[in-house]
């Protein structure tokens, strides 16, 4: 399957390197207004440039009425991100086609360290703006050359809150069906299947409710948020995001994913599934990798959790 990454790395830690734009940053020159609600696009201005701080200024623009973020949860937010040194826009989320990001609210993930206070202990449908000191932006990171910020910039940050993203299904369990294959778990979470009694896969697709979510139901185009584990059925797991501590994100598109996995159009979110899939709607004749052969049929359980 193509993946759809939805964390830009810009957010998660890397290794690209700019040298600096400006000279050593004085302690606090230069202002920025931000005006815009919620959910649209910031206006940005720059009174003057270079801004440039030393100590990092954060505001709570406006205090949305949903759950507290909390370290090490999931969220969703969008966000803009300006070059103090020039005014420049950088990046933004907010621009068409853009896509929210999902982030791990740890400071140990965060390649930009004042994400962590400027997320942490808002409530969900906050605005936050932050003019990030070096120190608490890019420094430790060498800047960014793709985005033209230099390791000694000052960040303007402007950070919706969107969601929280749950990291497990939530709804009604369902009995299995008769024949369907049976999932193992470890400490409650997925680890593979049992094909034993299963019956024998047919022609077409067939999807198993485990779990009824009873969120909205996810459409065709949409950026999914799930958590799967994959594996050759009578043969061995080859792809999971479980024992990667995050979920993953793909778009819900074919081509794109295999064919076998437009059977979640239609899921409803917080629902857990179980994808049987012959090898005409998986990878078919040429298989994938090392671990499935031409012929291959596969079976994934997919926890449906998010959808954008």
């Amino acid at each position: 399957m193509r993946r759809l990454t939805v964390i830009p790395a810009v957010l998660c830690l890397s290794v690209l390197g700019l040298t600096a734009c400006g000279e050593e940053a004085p302690v606090s020159e230069g202002s920025v207004k931000i005006s815009g609600e919620f959910g649209a696009a910031p206006k940005v201005t720059y009174a003057n440039t270079p801004v440039e701080r030393e100590k990092s200024e954060f505001k709570t623009i406006s205090s949305g009425e949903g759950a507290t973020v909390k370290d090490g949860d999931l969220v969703t937010v969008d966000y803009y991100i300006g070059n103090g040194f020039n005014g420049a826009k950088a990046e933004s989320t907010f621009d068409d086609g853009g896509q929210p990001a999902q982030l791990t609210v740890s400071k140990a993930q965060l390649a930009i360290p004042a994400l962590y206070t400027a997320i942490v202990d808002h409530k969900v449908g906050s605005r936050v703006s932050v003019i990030a000191a070096p120190k608490d932006g890019l420094a430790s990171q060498g800047g960014n050359a793709d985005l033209g910020i230099g390791n000694n910039d000052t960040l303007v940050l402007v950070l919706d809150i969107v969601s929280i993203v749950p990291t497990k299904p939530s709804g009604e369990a369902v009995k299995p069906a008769a024949g369907a294959p049976k999932l193992v778990e470890t400490a409650g979470v997925p680890t593979g299947f049992d094909f034993k009694g299963m019956t024998p896969v047919g022609k077409k697709p067939v999807l198993h409710t485990l779990v009824q979510g009873d969120g909205p139901a996810v459409k065709n185009g949409q950026n999914i948020t799930v958590h799967y584990l994959g594996q050759v059925v009578g043969g061995d797991v080859f792809d999971a995001s479980y024992p990667k501590g995050a979920p993953a994100s793909f778009e819900l598109k074919y081509p794109g994913l295999v064919k076998g996995w437009m059977e979640l159009v239609g899921v409803k979110l917080g629902s857990r599934v179980v994808i049987v899939i012959p090898s005409e709607f998986g990878y078919g004749k040429t298989g994938s990798g090392e671990k499935i052969k031409g012929g291959d049929d596969l079976v994934f359980v997919v926890d449906v959790l998010a959808a954008s």
